[in-house]
C-alpha cells in the first residue's frame, strides 16, 4: 500500500531511494516553476516516516526544497520509503484518471503557502488510487486576528522580501520573546481558568513544551513564506466537496487551523 507524505517548497533535484542491489538509487527531475530560495529543514524532517517502510509499506516523501537532502539522512535507510524532489504541481507520479498511485497522501502546512492552494490539491488528488485517502493541514482565517491584521501584512510587504541572514537576525528577539510568552505565561495557566482568557490559548499552549529551536522556526516560517493563505473553514471544505471525495471530515487544530480528510471514491473517474 503506497503512500504519499508531501513537504514543502523546492527548485529541482533528485529522486532518491533504493536500487534493486540495495544501493542507493538517483533521477534527475526537471526544474520547477517555483521560484525563491531553498531553506534548510531542522533535522526532525522525515522523522515522521521512520516506521513506515519496515513492514513492507512503499512510502514516498516528497518535497519542493532541499530540506529533502535533510530528509533522506533520516529515513534513506528504509528500503521501501524514496525522498523526492519535485513540484507539487507536477508530481512525477502516475495521475491518469482512475489509476492514481497512492493508497493515501497527505500534505501538512504545504498547499497554504502555493500561490493557488486547491490547484495543488487537486493534483494530489489525482495521484490516489480510487479508494485512496487524502489528510491535509491547512492555516485557518478563523481565530487568526493578529496574523491578519499585523503579521501577514509586514511578512507580503518586508519579511518576505528580505535576505535570509537578515531575516534570521530580525527573528530571533521576535523568536526571544514569543518563547519567554509561552513558557513564563501560557504554561503556568495551563489546566486553569484564567488561561482560557488570554490570546490565542490553544495555539500558544500547544507551543510549551517546545524547545526554543523549534519555536524560532515557527516564528521564521511565519515571517519567510512569499504565500500565506488563511482559509475559512467552507473554503477548505469546498476543495474536498468540488474533488468529488467522500466520507469528509474536517476538525479544529489549536482553533486556528483546519485538517481534513476525504476519500475518493473507489469508482472514481477523474
Amino acid at each position: 500500500m503506497p503512500g504519499l507524505r508531501v513537504g514543502a517548497r523546492a527548485h529541482h533535484g533528485t529522486i532518491r531511494g533504493r536500487g534493486d542491489h540495495g544501493r542507493p538509487a538517483g533521477l534527475r527531475l526537471k526544474r520547477a516553476s517555483v521560484s525563491g530560495p531553498p531553506r534548510r529543514a531542522p533535522p526532525a524532517l522525515g522523522r515522521p516516516l521512520a516506521g513506515a517502510g519496515e513492514d513492507g509499506e512503499r512510502v514516498r516523501l516528497a518535497d519542493l526544497s532541499a530540506a529533502v537532502e535533510t530528509a533522506f539522512r533520516n529515513i534513506g535507510r528504509l528500503p521501501n520509503a524514496h525522498v523526492i524532489q519535485a513540484d507539487i504541481l507536477a508530481p512525477p507520479f502516475a495521475r491518469a484518471a482512475g489509476k492514481g498511485a497512492f493508497d493515501f497522501i497527505y500534505s501538512i502546512g504545504v498547499l497554504h503557502h502555493l500561490p493557488d492552494p486547491e490547484a495543488g490539491f487537486r493534483s494530489l488528488v489525482r495521484c490516489l488510487r480510487p479508494g485512496g485517502t487524502f489528510f491535509g493541514w491547512v492555516y485557518g482565517y478563523e481565530n487568526n486576528a493578529l496574523v491578519h491584521r499585523v503579521i501577514d501584512p509586514v511578512r507580503r510587504r518586508v519579511t518576505s522580501r528580505l535576505p535570509p541572514p537578515l531575516l534570521r537576525t530580525i527573528a530571533y528577539p521576535m523568536a526571544v520573546v514569543m518563547h519567554a510568552l509561552v513558557k513564563g505565561v501560557y504554561r503556568p495557566l495551563q489546566g486553569r481558568a484564567a488561561l482560557q482568557r488570554l490570546p490565542a490559548h490553544a495555539y500558544l499552549s500547544s507551543l510549551t513544551d517546545f524547545n526554543f529551536r523549534q519555536n524560532y522556526n515557527i516564528v521564521f516560517d511565519h515571517l519567510v513564506a512569499p504565500t500565506a493563505f488563511y482559509l475559512k473553514r467552507e473554503e477548505f471544505e469546498g476543495w474536498f466537496q468540488r474533488a468529488g471525495l467522500e466520507a469528509v471530515e474536517l476538525s479544529w487544530r489549536n482553533q486556528n487551523s483546519w485538517r481534513g480528510r476525504g476519500r475518493l471514491p473507489a469508482a472514481a473517474v477523474r
